[in-house]
């Protein structure tokens, strides 16, 4: 599995997902060294997409989903949990 947003790719665990209403949570992990910057270009613009190595082609779950949450961990060994909440519509009352 990949995450990629134009040149930038980078390798990550198979995603979890969760749904909460109209909302899903995908939880998953970069498993190479990212700096703060490059993280930050993956989801600066909302074009992301995971990109499915044995499909061999983009994971159609989260396509088309407005990023609504995002939280970032990095860990001592370089590599960085990632956390992003995503829906169709606008969200009320998220917190």
């Amino acid at each position: 599995m990949q995450i990629c947003n134009g040149n930038i790719t980078y390798k990550c665990s198979n995603i979890k997902t969760n749904t909460v209403g109209e909302t899903e949570v995908v939880r998953f992990t970069i498993l190479e060294p990212a700096s703060v910057a490059d993280v930050a270009n993956i989801f600066e613009d909302g074009l992301f997409y995971f990109y499915d190595d044995v499909l061999n082609g983009r994971f159609i779950e989260t396509n088309n989903k407005k990023l609504v949450g995002l939280s970032i961990t990095y860990n001592a060994d370089s590599t960085v949990d990632i956390k992003i909440k995503l829906t169709k519509g606008d969200v009320y009352d998220e917190s």
